[in-house]
């Protein structure tokens, strides 16, 4: 009986020794899996950001367009219209230049609100403007990272 015993033991030894490798390999597999699944994920979420700001900032620029040429309307006779240069039939007045449109900043590594406001802004202290106009993509003044793409008051 004690041969018997101390065989199943040893036998029981060698399989733990024999799988446990195996076992350990498939943790580490799966963990660099999750490790890569992860990055992707918050690499697709950073760029989600950053298109949501570019989508918000060109609905402004359509609204402000559509407000300048609403107006521009009510106010020029036709007369008016017909001097002038124009763009698409429409006042080149309405249009603003595509360096006036460019009213967002992407964020690089170790900027905080504070340096982007002091950059744009001409004071760090003014950094809640660009958190507000940012509510929809920042959860806090000290949540943004590397990559996204802020909308500039």
């Amino acid at each position: 009986m004690k041969h018997l015993f101390g065989a199943l033991v040893g036998t029981a030894a060698i399989l733990a020794l024999t799988i446990s490798p195996v076992l350990a390999n498939s943790v580490t597999v799966q963990t660099e899996t999750n490790l890569a699944i992860r990055e992707a994920l918050k690499k697709a979420l950073i760029e989600n950001n950053a298109l949501r700001s570019e989508l918000i900032a060109a609905r402004s620029e359509i609204e402000r367009l559509r407000s300048a040429q609403s107006q521009t309307q009510a106010q020029t006779s036709p007369a008016a219209k017909s001097s002038g240069p124009t763009i698409l039939g429409q006042p080149a007045s309405l249009f603003r230049s595509v360096e006036s449109v460019k009213n967002t900043h992407t964020v690089s590594k170790g900027e905080t609100l504070g340096s982007i406001a002091a950059k744009y802004l001409g004071s760090a202290g003014q950094y809640r403007k660009i958190f507000d106009a940012n509510r929809n993509v920042l959860s806090s003044p000290n949540s943004i990272s590397p990559g996204q793409v802020l909308t500039l008051p």
